[in-house]
């Protein structure tokens, strides 16, 4: 069957060519609403899966604004969830610090976002990462 992978596995793999055994598939959650952690995390902990999720670290804990217009904005995961998560074997990369485009920032504003986004998620998982996703599908 399928085995979850967090993106720093696959970067390894790739970086030092060696192939996954078996059927790798890399799952992830944008934004760290907390239904993922009410509801999609169980379910994959029950089917021996994990995933990586990518944190707004500037909200954690608050609600998902930029989504306003599609109804009351949902709630996110507090710092406390995302090291529960982390000590459960959930994996956690930077989805930028405030949530906004990467094509409208100036390049020493993204560098501080991101570094910013960093240092939350490795304080509050206690591990290292590289992982990113941009905001809005922009890359």
């Amino acid at each position: 069957g399928f085995h979850a992978i967090a993106s720093e596995q696959l970067e390894w793999s790739i970086a030092n060519r060696q192939p996954f055994v078996g059927r790798p598939v890399l799952i992830t959650f944008d934004d760290g609403f907390q239904n993922f952690a009410d509801h999609a995390w169980p379910i994959l902990r029950a089917s021996d899966l994990t995933a990586e999720v990518f944190l707004v670290t500037d909200l954690v804990g608050k609600s998902a604004e930029w989504d306003a217009h599609n109804g009351p904005p949902a709630q996110l995961m507090d710092a406390g969830t995302v090291r529960r998560l982390a000590g459960e074997g959930a994996f956690f990369g930077s989805h930028m610090a405030t949530h906004r485009a990467i094509d409208g920032l100036s390049t020493a504003d993204l560098a501080a976002e991101l570094l910013r986004s960093r240092m939350f998620i490795e304080r509050w998982t206690g591990r290292p990462t590289t992982a990113f996703a941009a905001p809005f599908s922009v890359t």
